[in-house]
């Protein structure tokens, strides 16, 4: 896969990948928000949260 107008790499594909034809508007009932300043209780959050916080800040970078 290439980056290309509708789809995106976050870094290099290390961590993600953004494809803008699969995004479709959603209600607010069928999503949760995520904390991502909360103190994570696992390992798992531990690492889902530094996963996160890295996508939100290569996005951010390259709005």
């Amino acid at each position: 896969m290439k980056n290309n107008l509708d789809l995106i790499k976050i870094d290099s594909g290390r961590l993600g990948v953004i494809n803008f034809n699969n995004m479709i508007p959603v209600k607010e009932n069928n999503y949760e928000l995520f904390d991502l300043n909360s103190k994570p209780t696992t390992t798992a959050e531990l690492n889902r949260q530094n996963l996160l916080k890295s996508q939100l800040l290569l996005l951010n970078k390259n709005i």
